[in-house]
Order: C-alpha cells, then structure tokens, then sequence
C-alpha cells in the first residue's frame, strides 16, 4: 500500500513538474520575428516605460501581502521591475484589478480594439490552454519595447498587460 501510495505521489510530482515547463514555453516568444509595432505610447495605470520610482505616486496603488519575488514593487493592481537606474523596465497590470490599459490617451478592454489600433504584426499563441487565456504579443524594435496582452480566448477580454524594455 505504501508502494502505490509513494508511486502516485511521484506521478503526480512529474505530472506537475511537465505541466510547469510546458505552461513556461508557451509563455516565451521570440521578438526577432514580429515586424516592428510603435509602442512608445503605451500606458499602464498612467505610468509608462523609463519613468524614475522616485517620480511616481506610489500611494495610489494597493499594497498587497502577496510576494512575488520578480517584481521590485508589487501593489494589487500592479507589478513593477525596475532597471539599474530605478526606471520601470516592466510594468504589469491586472486588468481585474481596475487598470486601465491605453494608447495615447484611448482606453482599450478588448484584444480586438487593441489589435485593430496597433495593427497585425504580432504573434498570438496560447499562454495558459486549460484556462482559455491566449497572449498577443507586440514589438518595437526602435525603443526596445514588448507588449504582451494576455485574454480569455472565449470573449477576447483583458486579463492582464505586460510592457517590458528588451
């Protein structure tokens, strides 16, 4: 009994272990291939790429008791990583939470609207299959730029927004 209880236990581990590294592939895109999208005015709560943390009212975000250890702040709406200069070299925003998500000045809740105003040089691929989230995946190869929107493939809704320096 101990046998079979040890052997599922085992299972389950490697089960979960493949699960893990197959989910973290679907996540990576490889940039090099996607024609070239304007990105600089992409915002995410009002803030965008290159903003100095000393220069950002920090307050109005919530602060939240989750750790994760990627991000040099993390807020319930958001997540920010900063460079070594402590500008925002990625900016996450959970569009549950409240962010709003826009392009020079117009807000966006749909991957359609998004892709309708950006254009069609992206890649799409599945982020997480078993919960229906899909990714869209920009560039800009002059400013160094990555946007990745992930959504439910069921109703092409936001969950959340990434934009990285690359």
């Amino acid at each position: 009994m101990r046998k079979l209880i040890f052997l599922l236990l085992l299972l389950a581990v490697v089960y979960s272990l493949t699960a893990c590294v197959l989910l973290d592939s679907n996540q990576s895109v490889d940039n090099r291939n996607i024609a070239s999208t304007y990105l600089g005015n992409v915002e995410i709560a009002g803030l965008q790429l290159g903003i100095n943390i000393n220069d950002i009212d920090l307050t109005v975000f919530t602060i939240t008791g989750r750790d994760i250890p990627k991000f040099d702040f993390l807020f319930e709406e958001l997540g920010l990583i900063l460079d070594s200069n402590e500008n925002l070299a990625t900016i996450q925003g959970w569009i549950s939470e409240g962010i709003i998500f826009s392009i020079s000045g117009k807000t966006f809740i749909t991957v359609e609207e998004i892709t309708n105003e950006l254009g069609e040089h992206y890649n799409s691929y599945w982020y997480d299959r078993e919960q229906s989230m899909r990714a869209v995946t920009y560039a800009d190869i002059e400013n160094n730029i990555s946007l990745t929107l992930i959504y439910f493939d069921f109703d092409d809704t936001l969950v959340w927004v990434v934009v990285t320096s690359i």
